[in-house]
């Protein structure tokens, strides 16, 4: 969903890890699980730096999955949002992790 179809107070962006601390992160990880690869090149990382969370984190899942948003974070700076990241698992049909983002998205705009 665009921001032009949300009121424009929740389409104000924000840093992904300002809403999700490390709980919420920890969740959202278990959740990507083996899909962590495929979300990071969706994301725009270079499956290089992929392949060198892959081997840094070797049979540690969730690891992988929050080493790649952070590293996301970090390359997108102010374009690494939690409305990039609700579009991005919506379009790629989990509808369960964008209804986690959107959660956590929604309850740091009221905050």
């Amino acid at each position: 969903m665009s921001c032009s179809k949300l009121a424009s107070r929740s389409c104000e962006p924000f840093p992904l890890f300002r809403p999700l601390d490390g709980r919420r992160q920890a969740i959202l990880a278990k959740e990507i699980g083996e899909g962590w690869f495929l979300y990071g090149v969706y994301l725009g990382l270079s499956v290089g730096r992929l392949e060198s969370i892959r081997h840094r984190h070797i049979g540690y899942l969730e690891n992988m999955a929050i080493a790649m948003l952070e590293m996301w974070q970090q390359e997108k700076g102010s374009q690494a949002t939690a409305d990039v990241l609700y579009e991005a698992f919506q379009q790629l049909g989990r509808m369960d992790l964008a209804g986690m983002v959107r959660h956590v998205r929604r309850k740091s705009v009221l905050s």
